[in-house]
């Protein structure tokens, strides 16, 4: 009883996440003056651990980038530009994995720890993405809890 209901919970917070930033994909053209955006950060606890972006598509996810971090867990990408806000996903070593959307504009810079690369990533860039964790957070305790509750059964 309390999977399905936790199931339900978390297919709610999905349906509300991508009602949410549907309305994003038409807002911004593609600038003509920038052919790439930026993503960037550091990631304690990093160093030279593989860091990658994906792009999320509607039927797909595909790689965009891939990289080492450097000695102090620095790392910079120069992503091509989508016409519209997009979504991507930054994964440190293709087991923890934060979402995230951009536009043809911006720089967006994450920084987290790589021992909990999840719950401690912050984001600069654009309100939406700050609405974005806090769902990926909610979104982690779901699945805490439903772990909790499979053990005890």
């Amino acid at each position: 009883m309390k999977q399905a209901q936790n199931r339900t919970i978390l297919f709610a917070l999905l349906a509300i996440a991508m009602t949410l930033f549907s309305s994003c994909k038409n807002r911004m053209e593609q600038s003509e003056n920038r052919s790439t955006f930026e993503v960037k950060g550091e990631i304690t606890n990093g160093a030279n651990r593989r860091i990658g972006i994906y792009h999320i598509g509607a039927d797909k996810m595909e790689k965009m980038a891939e990289s080492t971090l450097d000695a102090t867990g620095n790392y910079r990408f120069n992503i091509p530009s989508p016409k519209h806000f997009d979504f991507y996903l930054l994964s440190i070593e293709d087991s923890s994995a934060v979402v995230f959307i951009a536009d043809s504009t911006e720089t967006i810079t994450i920084n987290s720890n790589a021992n909990d690369f999840i719950a401690e990533h912050t984001i600069d860039g654009n309100s939406e993405n700050r609405q974005i964790k806090e769902i990926t957070l909610l979104r982690a305790a779901l699945e805490k809890q439903v772990r909790t509750n499979h053990r005890q059964l």
